[in-house]
C-alpha cells in the first residue's frame, strides 16, 4: 500500500567550490539515484541550480527511500545561516497526496 507523497529540491549557488562537491557527491551515488538530480547549465554570474526531482513512488515502497536518499544528500547543500560566501541557497517542496493536502516548503 502507500501513499503519494512528492518530493522535490532545488539547490542554487554561484560558487564553483560548492558546485564541485555538489558534483563529486552526485558521482558516488548509484546510477538508479542519480537520475534524479538535474543541473541547470551555469548562468547569469555561474549561478547553477541543481534539483532532485520526486521520485513517483509511494511511501513505503523501496523507491520512495531512494528518493528520500537523495532528496537529504542534496538538500545538506543548503546553507542554512545564510553565509554570504557560499550563497547555497534552496529549498524543500511537498506536494500531492491521495488526499491532496496542501503543498509544504521547507
Amino acid at each position: 500500500m502507500g501513499y503519494f507523497r512528492h518530493r522535490c529540491v532545488v539547490v542554487c549557488t554561484w560558487n564553483e567550490e560548492i558546485h564541485a562537491k555538489i558534483f563529486a557527491w552526485m558521482e558516488s551515488l548509484l546510477p538508479e539515484e542519480r537520475k534524479l538530480i538535474g543541473v541547470s547549465p551555469p548562468m547569469v554570474n555561474g549561478y547553477r541550480s541543481f534539483i532532485c526531482w520526486p521520485d513517483g513512488s509511494k511511501e513505503g515502497w523501496a523507491e520512495s527511500d531512494v528518493g528520500d536518499k537523495v532528496a537529504a544528500g542534496l538538500k545538506d547543500f543548503i546553507d542554512e545561516d545564510g553565509d554570504s560566501m557560499t550563497c547555497c541557497d534552496g529549498f524543500t517542496v511537498v506536494f500531492g497526496g491521495d488526499d491532496r493536502p496542501k503543498k509544504e516548503f521547507e
